[in-house]
C-alpha cells in the first residue's frame, strides 16, 4: 500500500461545462440524468456507480440512479460543483503519477474494466455529506497491468487507486475547495500466487 498527499484537482473547461447539450430528457438505462449538472458526470453517471453518504443520520451509502437527489441534497449550485469533480477524469492524474512506481518497463497501466480472465469492479464515487455541511468526494478505480508490446495482460495482480478531495461550506452556504487539505491518494497493489497443476 502506498499512501501520498496529492495537488488538488482543478476541473478543466470541458469538465466546467453542464450537460445541457447532451440527450438526456428520458432515462437511459434505469439512470436519471440531469443536465444542469457537469457534461462529464451525466455521461459517466451509467460507467460508474455513485453512492450518496450522510453517516450521521443513514448507516450505509445510498446508491444513486437518480442523478437530481444530488440536488436535493446539496443546492443546484453545490451539486453543480461537486459534479465538476465526481467523474473518471478524477482518477486520471493518479494513472499518470502510477507509472513510475511500475519496475518492469515491459508493463503499462490499461484503462479497461473488465476482461475474461479477471473481474474488474466498476469505478466507484461516494460522496459524503458530513454532519457540518462539508463534503467529501471519494474515487475508487481498479486497474490492471498489460505488456506493451502485445497488450497481454499480466494475470493475478491488479492495482487499485482511491483519491479523496475535500470540500467546505463557505459563509454563503457554497462549497470551496478546502486548500489547507490537499487530495488524498492510496494505491493498493493486489497479488494473487498463481496456480501450476501438478504433472
Amino acid at each position: 500500500m502506498i499512501k501520498k498527499e496529492y495537488e488538488k484537482f482543478i476541473p478543466s473547461e470541458n469538465e466546467i461545462k453542464t450537460g445541457e447539450d447532451l440527450d438526456l430528457k428520458n432515462p437511459k438505462n434505469g439512470f436519471i440524468y440531469d443536465s444542469k449538472l457537469s457534461k462529464q458526470f451525466n455521461l459517466d453517471f451509467h460507467r460508474m456507480d455513485y453512492f450518496l453518504y450522510t453517516p450521521y443520520r443513514q448507516p450505509e451509502p445510498y446508491k444513486l440512479v437518480d442523478a437530481m437527489l444530488l440536488t436535493a441534497e446539496f443546492g443546484r449550485k453545490n451539486a453543480q460543483f461537486i459534479s465538476q469533480f465526481a467523474h473518471q477524469g478524477f482518477t486520471a492524474d493518479p494513472l499518470i503519477s502510477l507509472q513510475p512506481l511500475i519496475k518492469d518497463d515491459n508493463y503499462v497501466i490499461s484503462n479497461s474494466m473488465m476482461d475474461n480472465e479477471q473481474n474488474i469492479k466498476r469505478p466507484l464515487i461516494f460522496i459524503e455529506k458530513t454532519m457540518q455541511g462539508h463534503c467529501i468526494v471519494t474515487a475508487k478505480k481498479t486497474i490492471r497491468l498489460i505488456k506493451r508490446e502485445d497488450g497481454e495482460i499480466l494475470k493475478g495482480m491488479t492495482v487499485s487507486i482511491t483519491r479523496k478531495t475535500f470540500f467546505i461550506k463557505g459563509k454563503d452556504g457554497l462549497f470551496l475547495e478546502n486548500h489547507d487539505k490537499k487530495d488524498q491518494l492510496v494505491f493498493v497493489i493486489t497479488k494473487k500466487p498463481t496456480t501450476t497443476n501438478p504433472s
